[in-house]
């Protein structure tokens, strides 16, 4: 089929046909008339987008990504604005991006992090990256703010009075261990910063999808606690391992939040093991979304700079800290904002 057909089809120009293939963004049409356009040429003449755009985009995730809100989220994020700039978004393993590559044509990447253990020339096609950048700043990068991340936390802690605050970091290998690393340091810059001790620092190795190595590892630090540094007032921990924690708490006849505050990172409700867990929410959909428009944009101007983009995180109390009642989120975090860094 050719363009002069499918300009026929819908009684316009073969130029406007032409035009709508080569800038599917552009607003000189409706969208009403580029989405007709654009779904009839994937259905019945999808040579003509061969030749141009594909209109698809390559979304790569671990395999199990569906039980991970938190690449979970970050896809639904990015399907959204793909859907508003008539892409569709193909999830596929990271195994099994190399060999889609190969076989069929995408017009762009969204890479989980582990994605970044690939050759950066292996596709050869417009990639932006999520929570995790390359140290050659070789690719656009989506992350979350980790200093925010530790910070807000912290100083909510502290301005309450809980200088006692246990940090568990939890070293095991894979797509968030640099994240990890990072969140680490910052959390011994505050120590040194504002003052406290770094006493119940903790890190432990732990096998993933283990709880109980998780449980043992908290078992050990609280006996530690007892025997050398007397217990923490406050616990910092991923939100995957309360379950865990709170079993050893009840262990050590640690009530929260009465004896002891809770805060959690990444918010996420399937690990959450009761409702009133305060956390730290990463606003993974808004990750995906700025992935996708930031894609977009190097597919339309392949020649842009790249660029680290930063989102910004917010706390969200709720019953296991204390001392007043829980707060909307927006009143105990900063102005909600995207931070872009230009790379050097």
């Amino acid at each position: 089929m050719t363009q002069a057909e499918i300009a026929r089809r819908f009684d316009i120009s073969q130029s406007t046909v032409s035009r709508i293939l080569k800038h599917p963004d552009s607003t000189k049409f409706s969208r009403e008339l580029r989405r007709a356009v654009l779904a009839y040429c994937r259905a019945s003449a999808p040579e003509q987008l061969n030749a141009n755009h594909t209109f698809d985009i390559a979304f790569a995730a671990p395999e199990n990504f569906r039980e991970l809100a938190f690449f979970h989220q970050m896809f639904l994020g990015a399907q959204q604005v793909a859907s508003e700039l008539d892409y569709s978004l193909v999830f596929m393993p990271t195994r099994a991006l190399g060999s889609q590559l190969k076989r069929r044509k995408f017009d762009g990447v969204i890479a989980s992090p582990d994605f970044t253990d690939m050759p950066q020339d292996y596709f050869g096609l417009p990639t932006v990256l999520l929570n995790r950048a390359l140290p050659d700043s070789s690719l656009d990068a989506v992350m979350p703010d980790c200093m925010a991340i530790v910070y807000l936390p912290v100083k909510y802690l502290l301005d309450r009075g809980y200088t006692k605050i246990a940090y568990f970091a939890f070293e095991r290998r894979g797509y968030l261990h640099r994240n990890l690393m990072e969140q680490r340091s910052i959390f011994l810059m505050l120590c040194e910063q504002y003052g406290f001790s770094d006493r119940w620092f903790r890190v432990h190795q732990i096998r993933y999808n283990h709880p109980e190595d998780q449980e043992e590892a908290f078992r050990k630090s609280f006996e530690e606690f007892r025997l050398r540094d007397g217990l923490p007032d406050a616990v910092l921990c991923h939100d995957s391992y309360y379950p865990e924690l709170r079993r050893v708490l009840d262990e050590n006849h640690l009530r929260v939040p009465e004896d002891i505050q809770v805060i959690g990172f990444n918010n996420l409700d399937q690990f959450a093991a009761a409702p009133f867990l305060s956390s730290v929410d990463f606003d993974l959909m808004e990750m995906g979304r700025l992935a996708m428009r930031r894609l977009h944009e190097r597919i339309c101007n392949p020649d842009l700079p790249h660029l680290r983009l930063s989102v910004q995180p917010r706390l969200v109390l709720r019953g296991s800290v204390r001392g007043e009642e829980p707060l909307e989120p927006a009143a105990v975090s900063p102005k909600a904002s995207t931070r872009i860094k230009r790379k050097q």
